[in-house]
């Protein structure tokens, strides 16, 4: 089992990032054979060492383009489904 840390710079980001009630790491913990546990505004991804890396990545094209966004976007199942498919 690989253990990744991911951190966020800002808590508004991790917020967005994460989705209301976690329901953006729930999606991508059931799509992905990872754990994630959020920690302040880190996040520890848990898994094999290619899913875990696979996650890393995504979590970086999230929050890359959550920062491009600004504040007033937010992901849903439909935005998380196409960029999981696209990676």
């Amino acid at each position: 089992m690989t253990e990744i840390q991911f951190d966020v710079d800002n808590s508004s980001l991790f917020k967005k990032l994460s989705g209301v009630n976690d329901v953006n790491f729930k999606y991508i913990e059931e799509h992905f054979a990872v754990k994630l546990i959020s920690r302040g505004s880190s996040i520890k991804i848990c898994g094999d060492e290619h899913e875990s890396g696979k996650v890393h990545n995504l979590l970086h094209v999230l929050s890359d383009f959550l920062h491009d966004k600004g504040n007033d976007f937010e992901f849903d199942k439909f935005d998380l489904r196409y960029i999981i498919q696209q990676s």
